[in-house]
């Protein structure tokens, strides 16, 4: 069934940003090793962690077939 999502395999190193909070997503990913975090900025520029995802976790899923809407958070 993966095969037919067209998978690409890529790389991060730690503190890089993998999808930014305005970019519109087609795809999603699944966490192979390591592990991501979800962040959100507020107005005033705090940061607050709102989520964790660990091996074999997915992120970006939802909003990457939500139909032209923004991803609300920085992974």
């Amino acid at each position: 069934m993966l095969e037919c999502l067209s998978p690409k395999l890529a790389e991060f190193k730690k503190e890089m940003t993998v999808l930014n909070h305005d970019y519109v997503p087609s795809e999603f990913g699944i966490v192979l090793s390591g592990s991501v975090y979800a962040e959100r900025v507020d107005f005033s520029g705090r940061r607050t962690i709102s989520g964790n995802v660990g091996i074999g976790g997915a992120f970006g899923e939802i909003i990457a077939v939500g139909l032209g809407r923004t991803c609300p958070v920085t992974v």
